[in-house]
């Protein structure tokens, strides 16, 4: 018997392996700190990760049997929301004893909708997790404090949805100790190439009307400090580990933190990526040079769109020259450069959606990078999925299943469904036709993939 299972739903996501390797190669951090704050007090933990799929119903009712959990945690994005709920009614019926907690982004603002919907839910861990999940299963397990005083949850009480206070934020990150990896064997990485996944800071500065980030961290951006981010770092490297990426939502927030972060890697014999917004890279032309020398070799920028009307509308805070003059600064510095665009603003139209075509073709050409396409999706916790009315844009499923970004599940103002594909389709053959060729061999199957898959989708 062990305390506490943690559980990585399947995601439904029409797309092969090769495409969603990075993500299931890359350990997750949010159990992974969950699960060092619950060992470090004790508790005796596993994790199971199905984010890839499982082959059989068997294979997951054999594990709980066999680690006969007394809690079993499940994590939940919007996409995976539908299989963690299966997830749950399997648990709960193969352990009826047994507690089922869900935690993750969407059921933090979705709390109480889920537990009146799913029975076989018992608690919702709300936003930040680690000290909520441990005070929760010190009650669960060791009967300390009482339910009512946890901050952090919602649960019931009989038929009652009881929806506790919120939880203040962690303050100082650094007093968090290192999360937990979990490597999934494999064929094709070396185990001195696993991806590292590594977090500096929680939360977004920025305010996207199509980000739930800023919400989920209450608004507020913290940072760990260079010294304790570096001790990490350093930890793997001396396990033979020299490939990280580090994934938050912004590293370069803080460019003065930033560059000595840079600055103190330049000593390990590393690479590592991140994303970034451009207006922190074309406002410190410097700082591209100086993540190069420190390892840095590909760097993801969010766009967004090529219409001026557009960037002002959805709240990013940049300018079209700010974009070229990041991936200027970048590709200057031989760091590879990805453009990440939405296609679907809620004040799209056809032209609009081709200034964003055909600017990221610019940029693809002139400076050998790559675009990535992906539609606009309501999310919940993002002022889209909120406002949705407001911003005239129709959902047009509430299957959690249809809420990813390369399905076209809204019509706005201006546009149909079928516009949608269709100006989706043609987004993805220019990224197609304009990749990088030494990317190309790489993506070109699975992008064909997910160009059929778009073919297809006239339902």
């Amino acid at each position: 018997m062990i305390d506490v299972l943690f559980i990585i739903p399947p995601i439904p996501l029409p797309l092969s392996t090769i495409f969603l390797r990075p993500v299931s190669e890359a350990s997750p951090l949010g159990i992974g700190y969950m699960d060092s704050v619950l060992s470090e007090n004790g508790f005796k933990t596993a994790v199971k990760n199905y984010y890839l799929g499982i082959s059989n119903m068997e294979e997951l009712t054999n594990t709980l049997i066999d680690l006969n959990p007394r809690i079993i945690a499940i994590t939940s994005m919007t996409e995976t929301f539908n299989n963690a709920a299966k997830v749950a009614e399997i648990c709960k019926k193969t352990l009826p004893k047994s507690n089922i907690i869900i935690g993750g982004p969407h059921v933090s603002f979705l709390d109480e909708i889920t537990l009146k919907e799913h029975k076989y839910i018992d608690f919702i861990v709300r936003n930040e997790g680690e000290v909520t999940l441990l005070e929760l299963t010190n009650h669960l397990l060791n009967n300390k404090s009482l339910l009512s005083n946890i901050k952090g949850i919602t649960y019931r009480n009989g038929e009652e949805v009881v929806r506790n206070g919120s939880r203040s934020l962690i303050k100082n990150l650094d007093e968090l100790p290192f999360p937990k990896r979990y490597f999934n064997e494999s064929d094709f990485v070396e185990p001195s190439k696993k991806i590292i996944g590594v977090i500096s800071s929680r939360g977004c500065p920025g305010q996207c009307i199509f980000c739930s980030a800023s919400a989920l961290a209450g608004g507020v951006y913290r940072k760990r400090s260079p010294e304790n981010l570096i001790s990490e770092v350093e930890y793997y490297v001396n396990k033979g580990h020299n490939y990280f990426f580090f994934m938050d939502d912004t590293i370069t927030a803080d460019i003065d933190r930033f560059a000595r972060i840079c600055d103190m890697l330049k000593k390990y014999n590393i690479t590592w990526s991140c994303e970034s917004r451009v207006d922190v890279i074309a406002g410190n032309k410097g700082i591209s040079s100086l993540m190069y020398d420190s390892g840095c070799r590909s760097i993801q920028f969010g766009v967004e769109t090529g219409s001026h009307e557009i960037l002002e509308s959805i709240n990013k805070g940049i300018e079209l020259e700010q974009v070229e003059k990041a991936v200027q600064y970048a590709r200057d510095s031989d760091i590879e450069v990805v453009c990440s665009m939405i296609i679907g603003h809620y004040n799209d139209n056809v032209e609009t959606v081709r200034q964003t075509i055909n600017y990221a073709e610019y940029l693809m050409k002139k400076y050998i990078i790559a675009a990535a396409f992906s539609m606009l999706t309501p999310y919940p916790g993002t002022k889209i999925y909120n406002n949705s009315e407001d911003f005239g844009i129709k959902v047009l499923s509430n299957n959690y299943d249809h809420f990813y970004v390369l399905n076209p599940n809204i019509e706005t103002k201006y546009l149909t469904k079928y516009q949608l594909r269709n100006l989706f389709y043609e987004a993805m053959m220019c990224a197609t036709k304009n990749m990088p060729k030494k990317w190309m061999n790489y993506y070109s199957t699975e992008i064909e993939k997910s160009l059929q898959y778009l073919r297809e989708c006239s339902n």
